[in-house]
């Protein structure tokens, strides 16, 4: 969002914490498009629609990324129970 300024890309102080969907997309190396298919699919973090421009609370972000960690131990034994056992894995 722009101030009166059109030069100057500072938001508004009252929008102070969010950040726009390009900048979140730009930080997170992904496209508008992967954003918007998170979003439409309720995959996506908390966003406000302010004058058609999709803003994202950076507190929301950081909670919504913070609950996306993968604890790798974890994920390699949800993984190991997912798979069909190997014949060398069965004993015979």
């Amino acid at each position: 969002m722009q101030t009166s300024n059109s030069s100057d890309t500072t938001a508004p102080e009252i929008l102070t914490g969010f950040i726009s969907e390009r900048e979140f997309c730009r930080q997170l190396g992904i496209t508008t498009r992967t954003a918007r298919t998170w979003r439409q699919g309720g995959d996506g973090p908390p966003y406000l629609i302010v004058a058609r421009e999709i803003l994202h609370p950076v507190d929301g972000v950081r909670k919504w990324l913070a609950e996306r960690v993968i604890d790798p131990t974890r994920a390699a034994k949800d993984s190991n129970q997912d798979r069909e056992p190997r014949t060398r894995d069965i004993e015979k």
